[in-house]
């Protein structure tokens, strides 16, 4: 698995041009990406759909796109189907960090074995930590734990929205 998180900013990465060369290049040894919205329209430009930022990921290599939108939620993609998983309302109190803690949820998910769905299921959790908490994530977090409430979330009906 080579995952790469191709974030882009014009005020990190101020030669644009360099950044559509030097990313579909990267991008076609990645077998996972994690590209948000802010950093598709930064680079591809604001007109696109998420579906279509996703089609210019696919094209540029990964099997899995991981497309994540905000309070809009995820759109999972592995080429041929895509997946929502819609962000739940939280009170947000501390936002820097939550892109690296999705995807550090969602890797490890992967790593345990699991399917996208329940990857980004996994993520959403470690996120809605990240973002309900002021400063870093604790050193330690008991995945047992938050698999297993995403097991009793699932078990109760009306408790997840549809994808």
């Amino acid at each position: 698995i080579i995952s790469l998180d191709p974030n882009y900013s014009p005020q990190i990465w101020p030669d644009y041009r360099e950044a559509r060369e030097v990313l579909p290049e990267m991008l076609g040894y990645a077998t996972i990406t994690k590209p948000s919205l802010d950093d598709a329209s930064r680079l591809f430009g604001r007109n696109l759909t998420p579906e279509e930022y996703i089609t210019r990921y696919h094209e540029m290599g990964p099997e899995i796109v991981v497309f994540t939108m905000g309070k809009d939620g995820v759109l999972l993609s592995d080429g041929s189907e895509q997946i929502h998983i819609p962000a739940r309302p939280i009170e947000v109190v501390d936002a820097t960090g939550a892109g690296d803690s999705f995807w550090a949820g969602f890797l490890v998910a992967l790593l345990d074995g699991h399917s996208l769905e329940h990857c980004a299921l996994f993520a959403r959790e470690i996120v809605e930590q990240k973002l309900t908490t002021v400063g870093p994530l604790p050193d330690t977090i008991d995945r047992e734990a938050v698999y297993a409430r995403i097991e009793a979330k699932s078990a109760s009906p009306g408790e997840e929205e549809e994808g």
